[in-house]
């Protein structure tokens, strides 16, 4: 994974894990922790390195940051666990397996504190666009119309289950949700979003359907 001032990876050894950060070259390589556990996801954030374990619904899953060389839990015992972060690591979008479907929560990484959300994804189907000053911090996310029952994330990466999604704007404060598109309307065919990025002027959308991996765009509303 790549960071403004290098580059974050993991190996594995013959006893579990181990990260390693490098310069930009791959150069002044330095150890920074090893784990028994072998599977790992990072996220890169403005605060520091986010490594998860891999999420599983039948699996409790944890979230770490990477403080001096060790890991500090932030959050753990939730099956299912994934999370999203914006730039800065402030905050997240955490999913969890519940009741043999997903739960999505805002969570704030310093404090600690999940706040439930009214609506249903997993974190890999969401964006946060870099805030404009004096405006509500948003993410963006692909939220299925339906969700069947099913061991998330699981079933879905496996390819068991796919989705047909609607792209909502969430209000990071209040939780409030405008819808931007109907995908399926817009593309005359069921779109499971993933990946999502903003161009830089934030006025695009770009995503993969996971099911063809076809590169689709949409463009925002303005404001």
């Amino acid at each position: 994974t790549v960071t403004k001032t290098g580059m974050f990876y993991l190996n594995r050894d013959s006893v579990g894990a181990v990260g390693f950060t490098a310069d930009k070259k791959g150069g002044k390589v330095t150890k920074i922790f090893s784990s028994p556990i072998v599977e790992w996801v990072a996220e890169i954030a403005a605060n520091g390195t986010y490594v998860f374990t891999k999420p599983s619904g039948v699996v409790e899953g944890f979230l770490y940051r990477l403080d001096s060389g060790s890991l500090k839990r932030i959050i753990g015992d939730i099956p299912g666990l994934t999370i999203k972060l914006n730039g800065s690591g402030t905050l997240g979008v955490l999913s969890r397996s519940s009741s043999n479907s997903i739960g999505l929560s805002l969570f704030n990484t310093s404090k600690g504190e999940e706040t439930a959300l009214n609506v249903s994804t997993l974190p890999e189907k969401c964006v946060f666009p870099i805030p404009e000053k004096g405006r509500v911090e948003t993410v963006i996310c692909a939220v299925p119309k339906n969700i069947p029952r099913a061991i998330y994330p699981d079933s879905w990466y496996q390819g068991l289950i796919s989705f047909e999604d609607i792209i909502y704007e969430i209000n990071t404060e209040t939780g409030e949700l405008s819808e931007i598109a109907d995908l399926g309307s817009l593309f005359s065919k069921p779109i499971d979003a993933v990946n999502l990025t903003l161009t830089e002027d934030r006025k695009t959308l770009v995503f993969k359907d996971k099911t063809t991996q076809t590169l689709l765009t949409l463009e925002l509303p303005e404001g």
